[in-house]
This record gives C-alpha cells, structure tokens and sequence, in this order.
C-alpha cells in the first residue's frame, strides 16, 4: 500500500501496530521475546494509539515510561491526553520513581529553579544565567529579529571566552513563521547603532512534511509553461489540497474547510466552470499572466513562489515554503531542478524531482554535521540541548504570554517555555518587545 499505491503513511503506523498487537497473541510474544525491555521516553506525550501499543506490549515485556507532567507540550494533538499518566498508573500498576529533583544539563546555574517558576508564576530571583533585552515596536526602532542576531553574536562570544570552545547555540520562538523571519535577518549582514553585524550560519530546523508539501506547489507550477492551461491549474490546485491535507493529518482542525473549498474548485474545473475559490480564480489569473523561465534554479523558484499570492491559502503556503531556504545552486533543490530543466523553457517534471530531492535530504540528515547555531519553534527544541538558549518573543501572533489568553492555553505556553529555558546548559537570554508580559510571579 505504501510502495505501490500511496495509501499508508506513518501516521497510520501506531494504529495498525496496537491492532495487530492487541488482536494476536503470536504477534505479542514474538516481539516480547525479542524486546523483553522497553523503555518509553516522553510517555505524558503519547497518543491513544501508542498508549494501546505500550499496553499490550506490558503484558509480558517490562515497560519503562519515563515522564514529565510539566513538559506535556503536544496536547493539542489527536489522541494526546493528559490524563495518560492516570491511565499508565492504573492499567500497568508500576513502581514509581522520582527524578525530579535530579538536573545534570544545568547543575549550578539556576535554570531549572527559574524556569518552574516560569512554569507556576511564583517569585523567583532571576540568576545571572538568565538574561533579558527588550526592544521597541514603533517605527524607526531596531526590530526584535535584528535585536536577535545581536544577541547571538554577543551570547556565542561570551560562552566562547568561558567555556574555552566554540558554543552550541538555539534560538527558540514560538511560530514557525517568526523563525523564519529570524532566519532570513540573521543569514544578512544587519547594521545597529553604527555596528556591523555579521552574517550567522545555521541550521533552520522547519518542518519537513509541511515544508516538502509547500515546495511540491512551487514545483507545479515550474512546469505551467510546457503545459496547457486545462492540466497546469489543476495540477497545482491540487498541490495546495495536499498541502492542506498535510496539515489537517498534523491536527490543524482549521484546515478541513479549505481542503473541502480546494476540491469543489477542482471538480469546477473538471467540469469547465468557473470555480469561486480565491484560490482558484489567484491561480487561473497568474498562468494567465505567463510565467518565462531562465533555467536559473534559484531565480526561477523565486519567481514561481511569487505567484503564491490573491488568497489566505497561497499566502500560508508561500511562508511555509520560504523556510526551505533555496538560496544556493549547490542545494539539494536547485540540483534537482537543473536536471529537470528542458533548456527551452520549462522544468519538465519538477514536482517528482523536487519530491525524490527532498526525500534524499531528509535520509542524509542524520548524517550531517550539526550546526553551532540552530532555529527552531520551541517544539521542536524539545529532547534537545545547547550551551545557550536565545528565547525571542514577536508580536501579538507569536507572544509568549498574553493577559487575554484562557487559562488553558496559558498553562500550556508555560510548560512550553519551562521546556526551551531548560535546553540550555549555561545561559538563556530573552529578547523580548517592552511591553511583554511578565514571565514569573515577582520578577
């Protein structure tokens, strides 16, 4: 189903494990024998259908569950809940550990202290491994993105003179978006208060489904001008419906809606109407405008990425998909593309080519070096570890804490920020607007 049809992807991998585990009992005891210990990390954040794995596996393999209540960071995914501890305490009946109060990323500096008085807002003194700089919204100020890059160089300096090495930074926010934003300012040279700022290499850790399915419209539409009008729109038309089906699969509820708008705009177009989708009618408008390719890569997908734009959902999928960050002929997509150029005027199969690209990455990733400096949403820090941690806060759509937010949602960005001050080993420093919310009870 996978190889030959496309219908069975990871995502469908713990439900059909914890069904062929809970129906068989041959099934159960080949992999007991074979993994009579298992240990499973981040157990708060498991889903039903990996708790029901877990379940049938204990009943003759010892399970480990190693958990934290207060870095349950993805309870806003399907079948994650917060109640699995419970669950795990009654069904497996296990002897019980405590940890807490052990810290070996962080020993003497305070961090763990400040970052759970983070988590419950209650007072506590902000050690010198915690830092904060503020900048101002207003027009003419430095923004918070260039106020960012110069943290970063004065963070990896200083860890540089105390530790005697080169450190290993992250810089954390809490959109993706923001981080993306973050990446283009630092990959530049930025100038502030007549000082230079150099260019900081990195690694933009993004999101590869996501990201890879934004791509794969760019790519469709690098082949609108070997194609007719009839097969060009409804082929990347449909490219931003599997973009949409990407999210709805990571629990994006929103897009349900927009998948269901993009497939009546197909079936119009099969049917030779005139679809009323923005979308559609922003798509149909652009090939209409034409579209010359040099057979330049890089300059020919900015320009097929320019065309993201007349709807809400062509312009979610141009953000997503500037986090790829094509900016050299030596990256794994333009490689792709130069093979697939037709030398007159077209990129002859580009989606195929940009999706066998992608997949080859994401199979050497493991491979390569890491980088000194990464960019991540605070999510993905999560497991993770380096020297210094800079925490930056953007506007009102990628605020850390907000006085209108419910109280749901504030516990949940607190535990998120007591998971990205504890990725550091040695220092955190906050860059922050002036007018944020304060983050514990006191300070």
């Amino acid at each position: 189903m996978a190889a030959l049809e496309g219908r069975y992807v990871f995502d469908l991998l713990a439900e059909t494990a914890a069904t062929l585990l809970e129906g068989s009992v041959a099934v159960r005891t080949l992999y007991s024998s074979i993994y009579p210990l298992v240990i499973v990390d981040e157990f708060q954040d498991t889903n039903i259908d990996q708790w029901r794995a877990i379940r049938a596996l204990s009943g003759a393999s010892t399970v480990i569950c190693l958990a934290d209540p207060d870095q349950r960071i993805f309870g806003h995914l399907p079948g994650v809940d917060e109640e699995r501890l419970a669950h795990a305490a009654a069904d497996l009946r296990p002897a019980r550990f405590d940890l807490s109060g052990d810290n070996y990323r962080s020993p003497d500096g305070g961090l763990l202290g400040y970052a759970n008085a983070v988590l419950r807002c209650t007072p506590f003194p902000v050690p010198e491994s915690v830092r904060t700089t503020r900048y101002a919204q207003r027009w003419g100020a430095v923004s918070g993105e260039v106020r960012a890059h110069e943290v970063v160089l004065g963070l990896r300096a200083h860890l540089r003179a105390r530790l005697g090495r080169e450190p290993t930074l992250a810089v954390l926010a809490t959109t993706k978006h923001l981080v993306g934003r973050l990446s283009e300012t630092i990959s530049v040279e930025n100038i502030t208060s007549g000082r230079v700022l150099e260019p900081v290499e990195h690694d933009l850790h993004w999101d590869p489904e996501l990201a890879a399915a934004a791509a794969l419209v760019v790519a469709s539409i690098l082949e609108w001008p070997a194609l007719d009008r009839q097969e060009a729109i409804p082929k990347t038309l449909g490219a931003v419906a599997d973009f949409y089906r990407t999210k709805f699969t990571q629990g994006t509820a929103g897009a349900r809606p927009k998948i269901r708008t993009l497939e009546r705009s197909l079936a119009a177009l099969a049917d030779n109407t005139v679809p009323r989708s923005n979308t559609a009618r922003a798509l149909l408008d652009a090939f209409d405008a034409g579209l010359q390719l040099s057979g330049q890569p890089v300059t020919d997908w900015q320009d097929a990425r320019t065309r993201l734009s007349g709807s809400a959902e062509l312009a979610e999928v141009c953000k997503q998909v500037r986090l790829l960050r094509l900016l050299k002929a030596t990256d794994v997509l333009a490689l792709a593309l130069t093979e697939a150029w037709d030398g007159t005027g077209a990129y002859t199969d580009a989606a195929a080519a940009v999706r066998r690209a992608l997949a080859r990455d994401q199979l050497a990733a493991p491979e390569q070096d890491t980088a000194l400096v990464s960019l991540m949403n605070m999510h993905r820090s999560k497991g993770k570890e380096f020297d210094g941690v800079v925490i930056v806060e953007g506007d009102r759509h990628s605020r850390l804490l907000m006085p209108d937010w419910d109280a749901e949602r504030t516990r949940a960005n607190r535990r998120l920020l007591r998971v990205a001050i504890t990725r550091a080993r040695h220092m955190v420093v906050f860059v922050r607007p002036e007018d944020g919310m304060l983050l514990t009870g006191g300070r």
